[in-house]
């Protein structure tokens, strides 16, 4: 099954990616870049469309003919995702998500209606950050190491942590800090799963998951949706200068003051701890858990493949028609369990 989601994935980037002759779209987490998303990254919501990491893609008016060549080559080595739609395509990635295996695991987690919103394949690139945070980041993985095996964590621990993971944030390949209801948000309540498939160990070295235990009971802190402010604008032409998305604030957590980032400690003193697992690992986890991952300084790419399902109607549940992510009029998300079955 490993080999099959890779095969299908770089036949799609080689087959339907051209990124000197289409649109280009960098994909990074920090507010910023989560304000400046564009159409490209709307219109993704039902297919498949490419994003690459940022500053890892020489624009088209500054490259080189022998760059493009080389990238050409090997155009998975500057992609940061894939998505939003990759269940959406006949061919092994629906085959997965469509799996009896599948379906009975999340009937077992208690899930009633289940259905499929949101897939991403997530390439994690090896070295991308430049060596002077490579360096940084690997002594900071030493010490987080040691101080993950260690019983007793001295405060001299913590402080030096503190000082090298100051800016960290800043780096290529950094998931920032987040709930993934905040991008999959449903009323009455909450009910995004995140089903989170390793094709690569995941280990500190090469970025894996970090979560904080005991944030799952926590409340939503904020939506990431469409902007009323450009979507009810006279103007959406693109003579409106107001961004198309932005986030909408439900809960103000005094605890957490990092939101949409790194911490400004050390992750462990902030209640994050590693979740290191083998290629063919899931990892699977309720939409308010709050989650990141640093850079990868390893040699090599680290894949995932991520499914985020939510109840469906059949539950009394309500997909936001404010969230970002909105099906063209007349479709419907995929559902695992057939009406009839229930």
């Amino acid at each position: 099954m490993i080999r099959a989601l890779k095969d299908q994935m770089k036949t799609l980037v080689e087959d339907n990616w051209d990124p000197y002759n289409e649109k280009v779209d960098t994909f990074g987490t920090d507010s910023a870049a989560n304000a400046a998303r564009g159409d490209y990254f709307l219109d993704s919501s039902n297919t498949v469309h490419y994003f690459a990491e940022p500053k890892a893609f020489p624009q088209k008016e500054d490259a080189k003919e022998e760059e493009k060549e080389e990238i050409n080559k090997d155009k998975m080595s500057i992609l940061n995702k894939a998505g939003h739609g990759m269940h959406t395509i006949p061919g092994t990635f629906q085959d997965y998500t469509r799996s009896e295996k599948m379906k009975n695991l999340v009937l077992d987690l208690g899930w009633k209606d289940p259905v499929v919103p949101q897939s991403m394949y997530i390439f994690k690139q090896g070295k991308i950050g430049g060596p002077y945070a490579s360096n940084r980041v690997k002594i900071v993985i030493v010490w987080e190491r040691v101080a993950v095996s260690a019983e007793i964590v001295p405060h001299t621990f913590f402080l030096f942590l503190s000082l090298l993971l100051l800016n960290l944030s800043i780096y290529i390949g950094t998931v920032h800090s987040h709930q993934d209801s905040t991008f999959l948000f449903t009323t009455p309540r909450q009910t995004c799963l995140g089903l989170w498939l390793a094709l690569d160990d995941a280990t500190l070295d090469n970025g894996c998951l970090w979560v904080r235990p005991g944030s799952h009971k926590e409340p939503l802190r904020r939506q990431f949706i469409r902007n009323p402010d450009y979507f009810d604008s006279a103007k959406p032409d693109g003579s409106n200068n107001t961004p198309k998305l932005t986030f909408r604030q439900h809960h103000d957590n005094p605890n957490v003051s990092w939101e949409g980032d790194l911490p400004n400690t050390s992750l462990l003193e902030a209640g994050f701890i590693p979740v290191e697992v083998k290629a063919g690992d899931l990892v699977t986890f309720c939409g308010t858990l709050d989650h990141l991952s640093l850079p990868n300084f390893s040699n090599l790419p680290r894949h995932t493949f991520q499914l985020h399902l939510v109840e469906g109607p059949n539950e009394g549940i309500t997909w936001s028609p404010s969230n970002w992510l909105q099906y063209p009029q007349g479709e419907s998300f995929m559902k695992l369990v057939n009406d009839e079955k229930q």
